[in-house]
């Protein structure tokens, strides 16, 4: 991949403004965690941003990585400038949460660079949306509805929307889900997303119905028992959400880390998300 290159002052302490940065990596793979900058490491203070997990970096001729995030608040105008400047010339869709935190910096510049990206990714979404929406009217052609979930979907993940903007855009995926699953009922990534969004809304009706249904037809599907646990969640069902966690167990399903992750911190937190209903209640 080719990045922007941007130059960093760096004192001869390996400081900025007397904060050590912690290194993750290096060219030998070894750990430089903790490790201070060195003039020796920084000769040329050039830097590059790269997307590593899903966070950003900044990275020094190869050698070490510091998290962008962390780059981004240091007390030097002229970093936190070409910084951002850099992200503004990748794709700033990709770092939103770091343009929010940007846009709240004590630098006017900086804050209204990273302000005036977020407002242009906001509208682009926006805009690409309701073309897609006019297209679909227009032609009925399933390529643009599965275009427009997709582009729902990311806008609505993006963090830019909330509240009633938020809702409005959450409810036009809905619309376009349940026509998806008219469409192509086999498709059970559609089934998943239809059940989180409509749990994300708060709209609970008919979930555990398609739940269930969906877990019938696919009972090795682990995504679905965690959008189960999902809804346990949503509803305060602590028993609810054990019970889901041993029929995944039981089932034939595909664990992740992530997936054993999760089990293990309901099953160490049964309490967290209440009691359940009580009899009677």
């Amino acid at each position: 991949s080719v990045y922007s290159v941007v130059s960093v002052g760096v004192p001869e302490d390996g400081k900025l403004n007397g904060k050590t940065f912690a290194l993750i990596g290096g060219t030998s793979g070894n750990a430089l965690q903790g490790e201070a900058l060195s003039s020796s490491k920084l000769a040329a203070a050039k830097t590059e941003t790269e997307t590593r997990d899903g966070k950003a970096y900044i990275r020094a001729n190869e050698d070490i990585t510091v998290p962008l995030e962390e780059a981004i608040v240091v007390d030097e105008s002229p970093v936190r400038r070409r910084l951002i400047v850099d992200v503004l010339n990748r794709h700033p869709e990709d770092n939103v949460s770091l343009l929010e935190r940007a846009s709240r910096t004590d630098d006017t510049e900086v804050s209204h660079y990273a302000t005036t990206a977020m407002t242009g990714i906001q509208s682009g979404y926006e805009a690409r949306i309701a073309d897609l929406e006019s297209a679909y009217k227009e032609q009925k052609n399933s390529d643009i509805l599965r275009s427009l979930r997709n582009e729902l979907m990311h806008y609505i993940d993006s963090g830019l929307v909330f509240g009633t903007v938020l809702h409005t855009y959450e409810e036009k995926l809905d619309g376009v889900l349940t026509e998806l699953l008219e469409k192509f009922p086999g498709r059970r990534h559609y089934h998943r997303d239809w059940v989180e969004n409509r749990v994300r809304m708060g709209r609970l009706d008919g979930v555990v119905e398609e739940l269930e249904k969906d877990l019938n037809e696919w009972p090795d599907y682990m995504p679905f028992y965690r959008s189960y646990g999902d809804y346990a969640q949503a509803v305060g069902d602590s028993h609810l959400m054990q019970e889901v966690i041993k029929r995944a167990e039981s089932s034939n399903a595909y664990f992740t880390r992530d997936d054993h992750d999760w089990i293990r911190f309901w099953e160490e937190a049964e309490t967290q998300i209440g009691s359940g209903p009580q009899e009677g209640e």
